[in-house]
């Protein structure tokens, strides 16, 4: 083999690995580091950081401790199971809310340390990518800048599309993690021997395989303390989900009469059979039981269906009621395909030929579906993830904004009801679902609770004719409840479909910890950023940041068209790296045609981000047939990418050093993912509008620079 063809497959296959650790550090931290389950974006432009800084040294003298790296990471997850710091949550966070927070009478020295924890947990991934960040660098500075940049775009293909297909078989991060390091071990041991690196090969591979940390963690509800067995962890597409069996003992067997299921370290639901006797449970235990099923029995009383649907269905607890009210047929529609095998295996009622079981998301499935229902039912969707990489929307996050609401309707037989069930009953919160509602509806919902159980609370509201009309008859035990106002308060809609942003509020702890991470990776990069450079850097410095915004983007407006599922997410990541790979080899054959053309196609892709700004994506899809409408709405939104994709290719071509242009773009896509943070306050589409200030940015870095413009 020759040195060109050795370079190129180290290139192809260190560009495999990067991608492929990055989307596995993203995943194992939100999904075992509670205070990263919603912001992934920490762990996100963490990678980055390391890359840029990696690719700036100028140096692979780090790439042989790439092993000892990867032991960190293994090190830092494992500690911080074992000691309990990964159930540490965001200081003014948790999986659920935003909660408000008074920061004057917060100890400085607290907040300061859990910032402090939270960097020590991101210096595993830093330390990786940084390594492997070096010897990358290196080889781009062996080959003509897009050449090696095609290499490097083939290799993160290969890699992503193989992380989403061995994720999706259930296969953990920890394990998943022996590719990189056998792999990147191959490298070094071959190139670079030494007895420390293979220790550390050997240590790395050993703690990731075999450290078990035991079940330390607390039971959600003490009274069914007793019965719960040991512990079963899987991982979904979605989460990691453990699965919490309950057992008793009924005449000289065990039986399974329940069992509680927690995603990412935090409960999400329980299932307990509605034919299992309570006499032998604890009082407590017992009362419980009857509690929970005189709540899921609620919508049925209020509303006798034979076609029922229910939106977030789970482990199924719904479904007995609904068979028991007389209904000929429920949908029962859940997003994660191992949830929906917990629930066939221990819910019998699944079995039954009237329940459709459905592996879908709710809001997709509602824009979908051709089926008329006497009831819908939003149980608590219990989303604990976002979708893509580094974005503030959430799973479930379409499922509770007025368009959705409005489909939903649309899907009532006459005289049919809806039945939204919520579990945090904050003010604030119940507010604005209930704004929500009324845009939607056009008239006011019915909000009902009942006092005095286990289970009261719950933001519970009403909609359909029986409620329009005031004829609604509740429950014994049962009321209606007034909702005040609360002023600021959103109502939540498809480009501001953010459920759990409290009003008024400004997370001041997430940006102290932004700050933190942005100051390290700017001392990290000092000599690159303020040593001597070209205005062709900077450029390359924005265009990283734009195209990252344009990115998050488009996985979230995708995610409201196909559905927020990982498969979305998967494809639209992996068409837009194919977008540029398309664009680069774009490049490479009408090079000397495009060259003094820069302004030409930034004056196409600001014009391409205006024209899908501005895009009415809703009337869109009304007035075309479902196929048309979906095609146009996605053909709009990937073109600014399509064409950003030939810009970049277009200026990194000129390049005089690859490496530190690389560096240059990775550090400023991690700007681009802290400004992802501001469509919580402007909207999703806002982030196209600052994209396109950063290309404009961008072009200006350049206008000096004739050689480049010309």
């Amino acid at each position: 083999m020759n040195d060109k063809t050795r370079v190129a497959l180290e290139l192809f296959v260190l560009s495999f690995m990067a991608l492929f650790v990055e989307l596995l550090i993203i995943r194992w931290m939100s999904a075992d580091i509670r205070a990263f389950t919603i912001f992934r974006t920490f762990p996100l432009i963490t990678c980055f950081v390391g890359l840029g800084v990696g690719f700036s040294l100028g140096s692979d003298k780090l790439f042989k401790l790439s092993t000892l790296g990867i032991l960190a990471l293994v090190f830092v997850m494992k500690s911080a199971e074992a000691t309990g710091i990964n159930l540490l949550r965001f200081i003014s966070s948790d999986a659920w809310t935003i909660q408000d927070i008074n920061f004057s009478s917060m100890d400085p020295k607290i907040v300061a340390l859990q910032i402090l924890v939270l960097l020590i947990l991101l210096a595993g991934p830093f330390l990786v990518c940084v390594c492997i960040g070096s010897r990358l660098g290196v080889l781009f500075g062996q080959m003509k800048a897009l050449n090696a940049y095609c290499l490097d775009l083939a290799g993160s293909i290969a890699g992503s599309l193989a992380f989403a297909f061995l994720s999706s078989l259930g296969i953990s991060p920890a394990t998943l993690l022996l590719i990189p390091t056998l792999v990147i071990s191959i490298f070094i041991c071959t190139t670079r021997k030494s007895t420390i690196e293979a220790i550390a090969v050997v240590l790395a591979i050993g703690v990731t395989f075999m450290w078990n940390v035991p079940d330390t963690e607390r039971q959600f509800i003490q009274a069914f303390q007793p019965y719960v067995q040991a512990r079963q962890r899987f991982w979904s597409p979605y989460y990691e989900v453990d699965l919490r069996p309950y057992m008793q003992e009924t005449d000289g067997k065990k039986e399974t009469f329940g069992l509680e299921v927690s995603v990412n370290h935090r409960h999400q639901q329980y299932y307990f059979r509605d034919d299992f006797p309570v006499t032998g449970l604890s009082p407590d235990a017992a009362k419980l039981l009857l509690d929970r099923r005189e709540y899921y029995r609620m919508p049925f009383v209020l509303k006798s269906p034979r076609s029922v649907l229910i939106l977030g269905a789970g482990t199924g607890q719904n479904i007995k009621a609904a068979l028991d009210s007389g209904a000929q047929s429920i949908d029962a529609v859940d997003i994660d395909p191992l949830v929906l095998q917990i629930g066939k295996q221990y819910n019998t009622n699944y079995s039954n030929n009237l329940v459709h079981q459905i592996c879908d998301d709710a809001r997709h499935f509602i824009r979908s579906t051709h089926n008329k229902y006497d009831l819908i039912i939003f149980p608590i969707l219990d989303s604990q993830t976002t979708v893509g990489q580094g974005s503030s929307v959430r799973t479930d996050s379409y499922v509770y904004t007025t368009g959705c609401f409005e489909q939903a309707l649309k899907l009532l037989n006459p005289d049919g009801l809806i039945v939204l069930i919520y579990g945090e009953k904050m003010h604030w919160l119940e507010d604005r679902l209930r704004r929500s509602l009324v845009i939607a509806a056009g008239y006011e919902p019915m909000s009902i609770d009942k006092v005095g159980t286990a289970w009261g609370n719950a933001c519970i509201f009403l909609l359909g004719d029986a409620v329009k009309e005031q004829r609604i008859k509740l429950a014994p035990g049962w009321m209606p409840e007034t909702i005040s106002p609360v002023p600021g308060n959103k109502p939540l809609t498809d480009d501001w479909p953010y459920l759990y942003l409290a009003p008024n509020f400004v997370d001041i702890p997430y940006w102290m910890v932004v700050s933190a991470i942005l100051l390290l990776g700017t001392f990290l990069g000092r000599k690159l950023l303020f040593g001597k450079s070209e205005a062709h850097n900077w450029q390359m410095f924005f265009l990283g940041a734009a195209f990252l915004l344009l990115e998050l983007h488009a996985i979230s407006l995708l995610s409201l068209i196909y559905g927020s599922t990982w498969m979305t997410s998967a494809t639209v990541i992996n068409g837009i790296l194919v977008m540029i790979m398309l664009a680069n080899l774009f490049v490479l054959k009408f090079q000397k045609s495009l060259d003094g053309k820069q302004p030409i196609v930034y004056g196409v892709l600001i014009a391409s981000i205006l024209a899908s700004y501005l895009m009415p994506g809703k009337d869109v899809l009304a007035a075309l047939p479902d196929l048309a409408g979906t095609a146009v709405v996605t053909l709009v939104t990937l073109l600014p990418m399509c064409v950003a994709g030939v810009l970049f290719a277009t200026a990194f071509s000129v390049t005089k050093n690859a490496s530190r242009a690389m560096a240059f773009n990775l550090l400023g896509a991690v700007i681009g993912g802290v400004l992802e943070y501001l469509s919580n306050f402007w909207g999703i589409k806002s982030l196209e509008l600052i994209a396109a200030g950063l290309y404009a940015i961008s072009f200006v870095c350049i206008c000096s620079d004739k050689t480049t413009v010309e």
